[in-house]
């Protein structure tokens, strides 16, 4: 008995000439890896991870096992009150919407684990 994969596969090439690469490695920056004997497929986004830390200058920080603090309380800043320099300074160089957006793609594709606080962060693009 013929295997659905292989009757699919046949009609495909029946109508089309198509090239067998093997299994994925990668696809659109997520590399799989399937282990057929424990029947799993697991996706990461390491090269992309490793990108964006030294993008966005965080290499020297350390690892923690929860992406956020459970008690966090962010506020937004009394816009009454002079933005200190060093403030004003630091958020001219940081591309905080950009950051946000990369770790939001990261948190639909493979880390959902740090959906929450992703999505938390970025209720203060406007004012981080």
């Amino acid at each position: 008995m013929y295997h659905k994969g292989i009757i699919y596969w046949w009609r495909l090439t029946s109508k089309w000439e198509i090239s067998d690469l093997g299994e994925p490695k990668y696809a659109l920056g997520i590399g799989i890896t399937c282990d057929r004997s424990r029947r799993t497929i697991s996706l990461s986004q390491t090269a992309l991870i490793d990108h964006m830390v030294e993008e966005f200058g965080q290499s020297a920080a350390h690892t923690v096992d929860t992406p956020m603090v459970a008690s966090l309380q962010l506020q937004r800043p009394d816009t009454s009150l002079p933005t200190p320099p060093d403030i004003v300074s630091w958020a001219s160089r940081t591309p905080y919407c950009s950051l946000i957006g990369s770790l939001m793609y990261i948190a639909v594709a493979t880390r959902p684990d740090i959906s929450y606080a992703v999505g938390h962060l970025s209720a203060f693009c406007n004012c981080y």
